[in-house]
């Protein structure tokens, strides 16, 4: 029983990993707000998840920790996936925003918009918020 709740354990830190790593680093909170705390928390949770896919492999068997790895791997997914493109559609209404007194020709188009914010949130995700790709 153990095992499924070290299991739930690992559902809830992807979750968190996967709603603030998406974010500018002024915006996480302190366990990804520095590369040394997302390597760390990053490391913890595969420990946490591959533990308890052994466990549950030993105690329950094959079929219940193969079950166990897709649902974790759809879940995390997911999960991404949503905070990733909720993130960038922020970014981009942002860059869109224009002052009012703002030339109109010099406002991004949408997919521009879009295309920018992408590059940026992935930067986001892959330096821990410490500048973007652009």
């Amino acid at each position: 029983m153990i095992f499924l709740g070290v299991f739930f354990l690992a559902l809830a830190l992807a979750w968190y990993e996967n709603k603030f790593i998406v974010l500018d680093v002024g915006e996480r909170p302190l366990f990804l707000g520095t590369p040394t705390n997302q390597v760390a928390l990053y490391l913890v949770r595969m420990v946490i998840t591959y533990g308890s896919f052994a466990g549950l492999f030993f105690v329950y068997g094959a079929p219940l920790a193969v079950a166990g790895f897709v649902t974790y791997w759809v879940f995390s997914w997911a999960t991404f996936r949503t905070y990733f493109g909720r993130e960038v559609r922020r970014v981009a209404k942002e860059i869109m925003a224009s002052e009012p007194n703002d030339d109109p020709s010099n406002r991004p188009t949408e997919a521009e918009a879009v295309e920018d914010a992408t590059q940026i949130v992935a930067g986001n995700v892959k330096t821990a918020g410490r500048g973007s790709v652009l």
